[in-house]
């Protein structure tokens, strides 16, 4: 009786370490996802994509992926930003997304810019 009670404690015990091993490789992957995530440069459209734009119908989906981009890059601007690339750059298409996702003048969308920072900018076209 002992004998077959230990086997199970056993097989119970291996069971519960495999479980375990799982998940410290899963939370190291995750935690490689997010370094990179993080860490990502984010590549602004050059002229040339953002005319490729021009001649379709940009999905407010795409579009709104993009202004989360920019914000992220514009949060750690020193490390996010694509070398090359000014904040003004950054700004401008920021603006000109907005513009097109909410249906906004350019022109009131970088008015907003510039009295609210782009987050805030943001939740007020989003209210």
């Amino acid at each position: 009786d002992s004998d077959e009670e230990m086997l199970e404690v056993e097989r119970q015990s291996k069971l519960i370490d495999e479980e375990m091993r799982q998940e410290q490789e899963e939370a190291e992957m995750e935690l490689r996802r997010t370094i990179a995530q993080q860490t990502a440069v984010f590549h602004l459209p050059t002229p040339e994509e953002l005319e490729e734009d021009f001649n379709r119908v940009v999905p407010p989906s795409e579009l709104r992926a993009r202004i989360e981009d920019v914000l992220e890059v514009l949060a750690d601007f020193k490390s996010r930003r694509e070398p090359g690339r000014s904040r003004s750059e950054y700004i401008e298409r920021l603006a000109q997304d907005m513009a097109e996702l909410f249906g906004y003048l350019q022109e009131l969308v970088d008015y907003f810019l510039s009295m609210l920072g782009p987050n805030e900018a943001l939740e007020f076209l989003e209210a």
